[in-house]
């Protein structure tokens, strides 16, 4: 059942960091006890953030979900997982306080990865390269400063309307958000049957780095 369930999805770029994660987490004190593939990740996110996407007075929020959609796309491909996660002790916290746990377990890995909030790794789109989008970022040359002084790179040549987008490798709900998005995963049919993620599966998975289980792509 995953009505009540605190959940986690790994983004295209945590392929690599399956076991990384599941580490962090029993390191918290949680188990994962389900795992389903997502074979559309974009749609996923776009209907996760389908009210934020809508309901936004601010541009520059809509352009880096476009951006940070499209250069996950481009550079991970479009698979995710649901992992929805327990308290590893019988005697579990109250239900809010698993939610804010496994809040605190998605900080927690994004800080211990490299590009993400510290800069270690950040990709710069020029987004008028990119017609579809149909989004501006910042026009301008991009270059390096020095002393408050502007250097252009390479005379120029790098001119046009940037975004930064840096990996955020997973995706957790606010607690008070958690219902909201499981039920949109439902209605999605995420949580099927055919969409379960045997624990064989799994430990190949995170062996192999990759979103999608052996038994689907068997002859």
């Amino acid at each position: 059942m995953t009505e009540h369930k605190p959940f986690i999805m790994p983004k295209p770029e945590s392929a690599k960091f399956l076991a990384e994660l599941e580490e962090c987490i029993n390191d918290s004190g949680y188990k994962i006890d389900g795992i389903w593939r997502v074979k559309d990740w974009q749609s996923t996110a776009r209907a996760l953030y389908a009210d934020q996407l809508v309901e936004s007075r601010d541009s520059s929020f809509v352009t880096g979900f476009e951006s940070h959609v499209w250069m996950l796309n481009y550079l991970f491909g479009n698979r995710s997982l649901i992992l929805t996660l327990d308290a590893q002790e019988t005697s579990a916290n109250a239900h809010l306080s698993m939610l804010e746990d496994v809040f605190a377990i998605k900080q927690k890995f994004r800080r211990n990865m490299k590009g993400c909030y510290d800069g270690t790794l950040l990709t710069l789109l020029d987004l008028s390269k990119i017609p579809e989008l149909k989004y501006n970022g910042q026009s301008g040359l991009l270059g390096t400063s020095k002393g408050g002084v502007f250097k252009p790179l390479n005379n120029g040549s790098y001119d046009g309307s940037w975004d930064y987008v840096y990996f955020k490798y997973v995706h957790c709900p606010e607690p008070e958000r958690n219902m909201k998005e499981l039920d949109i995963l439902k209605n999605l049919g995420i949580f099927n049957q055919e969409n379960i993620i045997t624990p064989s599966d799994w430990e190949i998975m995170k062996y192999q780095k990759t979103m999608i289980p052996p038994s689907e792509v068997k002859g």
